[in-house]
């Protein structure tokens, strides 16, 4: 989901369910189950010129919501229809999912996730070297070329403390 919200897809995009629900069969056994929204006209996105344009820069939540106030967005709450489907989740390694879905992009998708993440993530004033380092070590477990490539860009950019991989 993370990944997600520093892609292409992620202005706007179909819902994702952030919570998990443990279901019971009827027989006992356990599952999982996650809620997604899925759109009927399919996912148009916005580049972020396109959605600067359309929302603003200043609070992205303020901006969006002021827009959609003024039905200044591609579809009205009208036409709007979609279906809510049940997914069952298997057990899974929650680094190779982020890594296969950016391994899937072409190299110029691949270096705006990657900015996107640097600029509205990494080198923002309350994240800490130490909060970096996490983030790039957890980035790196899903794609190594990915960790390297945003530990150079916030190296490059921050210009200070250098960001050191606690793990190898």
């Amino acid at each position: 989901m993370f990944a997600h919200a520093f892609d292409d897809i992620g202005i706007p995009k179909d819902g994702f369910g952030v919570h998990t629900f443990k279901w019971l069969t009827r027989d006992g056994k356990e599952t999982f189950i996650k809620y997604h929204w899925k759109s009927k006209q399919g996912v148009k996105s916005f580049m972020d010129g396109e959605a600067q344009a359309i929302c603003g820069t200043d609070n992205v939540v303020k901006s969006i919501d002021a827009a959609v106030n003024a039905e200044k967005y591609p579809l009205s709450r009208e036409s709007v229809c979609g279906i809510r489907q049940k997914t069952r989740i298997p057990k899974e390694n929650n680094f190779a999912q982020p890594g296969e879905l950016y391994r899937s992009w072409n190299s110029e998708r691949r270096e705006r996730f990657a900015m996107r993440i640097v600029d509205n993530f990494l080198l923002q004033p309350r994240v800490t070297p130490e909060l970096q380092r996490i983030w790039i070590d957890f980035w790196s477990q899903a794609d190594e070329e990915l960790g390297a490539k945003l530990m150079e860009k916030v190296n490059a950019i921050a210009g200070g403390e250098t960001v050191v991989l606690s793990s190898p």
